[in-house]
């Protein structure tokens, strides 16, 4: 989860992928996970949470957005526990996509970035706005749980969470 604000207002033309965090850039050119908006060439607002499975398939939630609805700090959250992939939008449910049963793939080897995706696809995949407080946790949450901390400045949770205060 993390607060961000976002400008599609400003975000230059052509293909592009604004992501606010990806693993996994190298295998095969895919992602073990992203969190990103999907502008395609066309200028569209979907927000996708897409996880690819150990299994080697893949689930993905989208939540289309309207011009400026994310130009103020909006709380987003995206969870997958192998049945079910979920975002969330400032504490409320906005999708849902069924899961196939197997883990987030996880290649220990693979990068972890926040506000960048690929450098192969530089610059499309540069987060276009503002990032704060992004966190990974290492089990799915719940909505509760998600809405109890959203606006908690955790910092350093060892063995808990992953925290980057982007203060």
């Amino acid at each position: 989860d993390a607060w961000i604000t976002y400008d599609d207002a400003t975000l230059p033309t052509g293909w592009r992928y604004p992501t606010l965090v990806r693993q996994g850039i190298s295998v095969g050119g895919s992602e073990d996970y992203f969190l990103r908006i999907n502008a395609d060439n066309i200028g569209a607002r979907v927000l996708r949470w897409k996880v690819v499975t150990a299994n080697g398939g893949s689930v993905q939630v989208n939540w289309t957005f309207t011009a400026g609805q994310l130009n103020t700090w909006t709380h987003v959250a995206a969870t997958y526990n192998g049945a079910t992939a979920a975002l969330y939008i400032n504490g409320q449910q906005v999708g849902t996509a069924v899961g196939n049963g197997s883990p987030i793939r996880d290649l220990n080897s693979e990068v972890l970035r926040i506000g960048k995706g690929s450098d192969v696809a530089t610059p499309i995949e540069v987060w276009n706005g503002q990032i704060d407080e992004v966190r990974l946790w290492p089990f799915a949450r719940t909505q509760g749980e998600i809405q109890q901390t959203m606006n908690y400045a955790l910092n350093s949770v060892p063995g808990v969470v992953s925290t980057w205060n982007l203060d």
